[in-house]
Protein backbone atom coordinates (compact mmCIF):
# COMPACT_ATOMS: atom_id res chain seq x y z
CA UNK A 1 0.00 0.00 0.00
CA UNK A 2 1.45 3.36 -1.05
CA UNK A 3 2.34 5.71 1.86
CA UNK A 4 0.93 9.24 1.60
CA UNK A 5 0.07 12.11 3.91
CA UNK A 6 -3.49 12.94 4.98
CA UNK A 7 -3.48 15.98 2.66
CA UNK A 8 -2.32 13.85 -0.28
CA UNK A 9 -4.98 11.24 0.45
CA UNK A 10 -7.68 13.90 0.39
CA UNK A 11 -6.28 15.29 -2.87
CA UNK A 12 -6.24 11.88 -4.54
CA UNK A 13 -9.96 11.51 -3.79
CA UNK A 14 -10.98 15.11 -4.48
CA UNK A 15 -9.11 15.66 -7.75
CA UNK A 16 -10.80 12.93 -9.85
CA UNK A 17 -14.19 13.89 -8.40
CA UNK A 18 -13.54 17.53 -9.32
CA UNK A 19 -12.64 16.64 -12.91
CA UNK A 20 -15.81 14.56 -13.27
CA UNK A 21 -18.12 17.20 -11.76
CA UNK A 22 -16.64 19.99 -13.90
CA UNK A 23 -16.59 17.96 -17.11
CA UNK A 24 -20.28 18.55 -17.89
CA UNK A 25 -20.53 15.23 -19.72
CA UNK A 26 -24.19 14.27 -19.39
CA UNK A 27 -23.48 10.53 -19.76
CA UNK A 28 -21.10 10.57 -16.79
CA UNK A 29 -22.18 10.60 -13.15
CA UNK A 30 -20.73 9.51 -9.82
CA UNK A 31 -22.47 6.51 -8.31
CA UNK A 32 -20.21 6.13 -5.27
CA UNK A 33 -16.63 6.61 -4.09
CA UNK A 34 -14.86 3.69 -2.40
CA UNK A 35 -11.66 4.39 -0.47
CA UNK A 36 -9.50 1.85 1.37
CA UNK A 37 -6.83 3.27 3.69
CA UNK A 38 -4.52 2.12 6.45
CA UNK A 39 -3.44 4.82 8.91
CA UNK A 40 -0.14 4.77 10.77
CA UNK A 41 1.93 7.32 12.64
CA UNK A 42 4.99 8.75 10.97
CA UNK A 43 6.04 8.66 7.36
CA UNK A 44 9.14 7.45 5.57
CA UNK A 45 10.40 9.74 2.83
CA UNK A 46 13.15 9.29 0.25
CA UNK A 47 15.00 11.86 -1.85
CA UNK A 48 16.62 10.98 -5.17
CA UNK A 49 20.22 12.16 -4.87
CA UNK A 50 21.98 10.40 -7.74
CA UNK A 51 21.35 8.21 -10.76
CA UNK A 52 24.00 6.23 -12.67
CA UNK A 53 23.51 4.20 -15.86
CA UNK A 54 25.54 1.19 -16.97
CA UNK A 55 26.15 2.66 -20.43
CA UNK A 56 24.94 5.59 -22.51
CA UNK A 57 25.12 4.11 -26.03
CA UNK A 58 22.49 1.45 -26.70
CA UNK A 59 20.71 -0.41 -29.49
CA UNK A 60 16.99 -1.25 -29.81
CA UNK A 61 16.26 -4.30 -27.64
CA UNK A 62 19.22 -3.67 -25.31
CA UNK A 63 18.65 -3.57 -21.55
CA UNK A 64 20.50 -1.05 -19.39
CA UNK A 65 20.30 -0.51 -15.64
CA UNK A 66 19.89 2.73 -13.74
CA UNK A 67 21.12 2.71 -10.15
CA UNK A 68 19.17 5.27 -8.14
CA UNK A 69 20.77 6.58 -4.96
CA UNK A 70 18.20 7.54 -2.30
CA UNK A 71 18.63 9.38 0.98
CA UNK A 72 15.97 8.32 3.45
CA UNK A 73 14.31 10.48 6.06
CA UNK A 74 16.55 9.06 8.80
CA UNK A 75 19.66 9.94 6.70
CA UNK A 76 20.37 6.34 5.76
CA UNK A 77 20.98 5.57 2.08
CA UNK A 78 19.42 3.07 -0.25
CA UNK A 79 20.01 2.04 -3.87
CA UNK A 80 17.17 1.04 -6.20
CA UNK A 81 17.89 -0.62 -9.55
CA UNK A 82 15.69 0.27 -12.52
CA UNK A 83 16.16 -1.89 -15.66
CA UNK A 84 15.24 -0.30 -18.97
CA UNK A 85 14.78 -2.25 -22.20
CA UNK A 86 15.03 0.00 -25.26
CA UNK A 87 11.89 -0.58 -27.38
CA UNK A 88 12.53 -2.08 -30.80
CA UNK A 89 10.67 0.75 -32.55
CA UNK A 90 12.97 3.53 -31.27
CA UNK A 91 14.91 4.95 -34.26
CA UNK A 92 18.60 5.90 -34.02
CA UNK A 93 19.57 9.16 -32.34
CA UNK A 94 19.49 10.81 -28.91
CA UNK A 95 16.73 9.77 -26.51
CA UNK A 96 15.71 11.32 -23.17
CA UNK A 97 15.19 9.30 -19.98
CA UNK A 98 13.31 10.79 -17.02
CA UNK A 99 13.62 9.15 -13.59
CA UNK A 100 11.76 10.67 -10.67
CA UNK A 101 8.58 11.16 -8.67
CA UNK A 102 5.04 11.42 -10.01
CA UNK A 103 4.70 15.16 -9.43
CA UNK A 104 7.81 15.99 -11.44
CA UNK A 105 6.72 13.63 -14.22
CA UNK A 106 3.29 15.25 -14.41
CA UNK A 107 4.95 18.67 -14.59
CA UNK A 108 7.11 17.41 -17.46
CA UNK A 109 4.00 16.22 -19.29
CA UNK A 110 2.30 19.59 -18.80
CA UNK A 111 5.37 21.32 -20.18
CA UNK A 112 5.82 19.12 -23.25
CA UNK A 113 2.21 18.06 -23.88
CA UNK A 114 -0.08 20.86 -22.67
CA UNK A 115 -3.17 19.33 -24.29
CA UNK A 116 -3.02 16.19 -22.15
CA UNK A 117 -6.02 17.14 -19.99
CA UNK A 118 -8.05 18.76 -22.77
CA UNK A 119 -10.76 16.11 -23.10
CA UNK A 120 -13.73 15.93 -25.45
CA UNK A 121 -15.42 12.68 -24.45
CA UNK A 122 -16.16 10.51 -21.43
CA UNK A 123 -13.59 7.94 -22.56
CA UNK A 124 -10.86 10.60 -22.84
CA UNK A 125 -11.69 11.97 -19.38
CA UNK A 126 -11.46 8.54 -17.76
CA UNK A 127 -8.19 7.90 -19.58
CA UNK A 128 -6.81 11.20 -18.29
CA UNK A 129 -7.82 10.35 -14.72
CA UNK A 130 -6.12 6.98 -14.98
CA UNK A 131 -2.99 8.89 -16.03
CA UNK A 132 -2.75 10.63 -12.64
CA UNK A 133 0.41 9.61 -10.81
CA UNK A 134 1.43 9.35 -7.16
CA UNK A 135 4.71 9.76 -5.30
CA UNK A 136 4.83 6.34 -3.68
CA UNK A 137 6.98 4.94 -6.48
CA UNK A 138 9.77 5.88 -8.88
CA UNK A 139 8.84 6.49 -12.52
CA UNK A 140 10.90 6.07 -15.67
CA UNK A 141 9.85 7.72 -18.91
CA UNK A 142 11.53 7.37 -22.30
CA UNK A 143 10.87 10.12 -24.83
CA UNK A 144 12.35 12.15 -27.66
CA UNK A 145 11.76 15.71 -28.72
CA UNK A 146 9.58 15.84 -31.81
CA UNK A 147 6.80 17.75 -33.49
CA UNK A 148 3.17 16.68 -33.31
CA UNK A 149 -0.28 17.87 -32.33
CA UNK A 150 -2.90 17.13 -29.69
CA UNK A 151 -6.32 17.55 -31.28
CA UNK A 152 -9.78 16.83 -29.85
CA UNK A 153 -8.26 14.85 -26.99
CA UNK A 154 -6.11 12.60 -29.21
CA UNK A 155 -2.32 12.69 -29.63
CA UNK A 156 -0.71 12.73 -33.09
CA UNK A 157 3.05 12.57 -32.50
CA UNK A 158 5.85 12.65 -35.09
CA UNK A 159 3.75 14.23 -37.84
CA UNK A 160 5.25 15.11 -41.24
CA UNK A 161 5.43 18.86 -42.05
CA UNK A 162 2.39 18.73 -44.36
CA UNK A 163 0.21 17.36 -41.54
CA UNK A 164 1.61 19.89 -39.10
CA UNK A 165 0.39 22.62 -41.44
CA UNK A 166 -3.11 21.09 -41.43
CA UNK A 167 -3.21 20.85 -37.65
CA UNK A 168 -1.64 24.30 -37.39
CA UNK A 169 -4.70 25.81 -39.06
CA UNK A 170 -6.93 24.00 -36.56
CA UNK A 171 -4.73 25.34 -33.76
CA UNK A 172 -5.40 28.86 -35.00
CA UNK A 173 -9.10 28.06 -34.58
CA UNK A 174 -8.54 26.78 -31.04
CA UNK A 175 -8.87 23.07 -31.84
CA UNK A 176 -5.29 21.84 -31.41
CA UNK A 177 -2.25 22.23 -29.17
CA UNK A 178 1.36 21.25 -29.97
CA UNK A 179 3.14 18.10 -28.81
CA UNK A 180 6.86 18.59 -28.34
CA UNK A 181 7.91 15.02 -27.73
CA UNK A 182 7.33 11.46 -28.88
CA UNK A 183 6.51 9.11 -26.01
CA UNK A 184 8.04 5.63 -26.20
CA UNK A 185 7.77 4.07 -22.75
CA UNK A 186 6.65 4.73 -19.17
CA UNK A 187 7.03 2.31 -16.28
CA UNK A 188 7.50 2.37 -12.51
CA UNK A 189 9.08 0.33 -9.75
CA UNK A 190 5.75 -0.49 -8.08
CA UNK A 191 4.50 0.66 -4.68
CA UNK A 192 7.25 1.48 -2.20
CA UNK A 193 7.25 1.90 1.58
CA UNK A 194 8.32 5.54 1.24
CA UNK A 195 7.27 8.76 -0.48
CA UNK A 196 9.66 9.82 -3.24
CA UNK A 197 10.84 13.30 -4.19
CA UNK A 198 13.28 14.49 -6.81
CA UNK A 199 14.04 13.71 -10.44
CA UNK A 200 16.89 13.29 -12.89
CA UNK A 201 16.98 13.38 -16.71
CA UNK A 202 19.51 11.49 -18.83
CA UNK A 203 20.30 11.32 -22.51
CA UNK A 204 21.08 8.02 -24.18
CA UNK A 205 22.21 7.52 -27.76
CA UNK A 206 20.42 4.84 -29.76
CA UNK A 207 22.64 3.26 -32.41
CA UNK A 208 21.90 1.02 -35.36
CA UNK A 209 23.03 -2.60 -35.48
Amino acid sequence: MTPITIAQAAQFVALPVQYILLSDFKDLDIDRVDVTARVREGQQAARIDSVAVTRERVRPGDTVEFKIGLTMQDNTTRVETFPLTIPAEVPPGPIQVFIGDGTNLSQLDQQLEPGLFMVYSTEQLLRALQHLRQNGTIYLKLYRKGEGMFSKGEAFPALPPSWLDVFGSKRAQGGSTPIRYIHYLEQNLGDKDYVVSGARTFQLTVETY
